[in-house]
């Protein structure tokens, strides 16, 4: 009995921990994002196709973290690649999942989008602190 409430609790706080982290995926990718990730990329207009998501995962590489944490967006490609998995095996039998896996991988383009962007900027702002030396 109490393995059975042990179990049920850790779900429970498993299932409670996963809305969070979506909706403050959500809150993230829903704020305006600057051009400055998307024209770095040479991407035109918002639709995002595994390709667009492939380059702007590729800035991560030309545009490292200056302060230190590169692991960041981690979780995001990998959510991202289950979601293209689960788009796959989908698409003919089940259009609706298929649907929803495009929108949550728009989802995480524009979450990418922002933190690249946020990225740029602290970069920008910490090489203009070391030229005005």
């Amino acid at each position: 009995m109490v393995a059975a409430l042990i179990l049920v609790m850790s779900v429970a706080g498993l299932v409670h921990f996963a809305l969070q982290y979506r909706r403050a995926l959500a809150t993230v990718a829903a704020t305006a994002t600057h051009a400055a990730c998307l024209r770095l990329a040479g991407i035109a207009g918002s639709k995002v196709d595994t390709q667009t998501f492939r380059i702007v995962m590729s800035l991560e590489n030309l545009c490292p973290d200056l302060e230190g944490s590169s692991r960041d967006l981690l979780a995001v490609r990998l959510y991202s690649r289950i979601l293209r998995t689960l788009r796959r095996t989908s698409n003919s039998w089940l259009p609706a999942l298929a649907a929803w896996a495009d929108r949550e991988r728009t989802l995480c383009f524009r979450y990418v989008a922002v933190r690249m962007d946020e990225r740029i900027l602290r970069n920008r702002a910490a090489i203009a602190g070391i030229r005005s030396f």
